[in-house]
């Protein structure tokens, strides 16, 4: 390869284009609500060591539980074809 082949590209700001790199403002913001969900669990939790582990265990996935209750706060489908039992 050449010394052109080589080289990486930059945009007008100096900045490497393409190739790998992080994704957007994403993680600042998972950031700020792993942060804000460790203080919620962890205040509701009592005094005792077991809940307060399960409160930093809660608070580390509280993804899942958030996309849990949005779901079950949508309405039920009617006329779907999957039965229930």
């Amino acid at each position: 390869m050449g010394e052109q082949g080589m080289r990486h590209q930059h945009d007008h700001h100096g900045r490497r284009r393409g190739g790998g790199g992080g994704g957007g403002g994403g993680n600042p913001v998972y950031g700020l609500g792993a942060i804000g969900a460790g203080i919620w669990f962890w205040s509701r939790a009592g005094d005792d060591p077991q809940e307060r582990a399960v409160a930093v265990l809660k608070a580390m996935a509280w993804p899942a539980f958030l996309v849990h209750d949005a779901f079950a706060a949508l309405p039920e489908r009617s006329g779907s074809r999957r039965k229930r039992r």
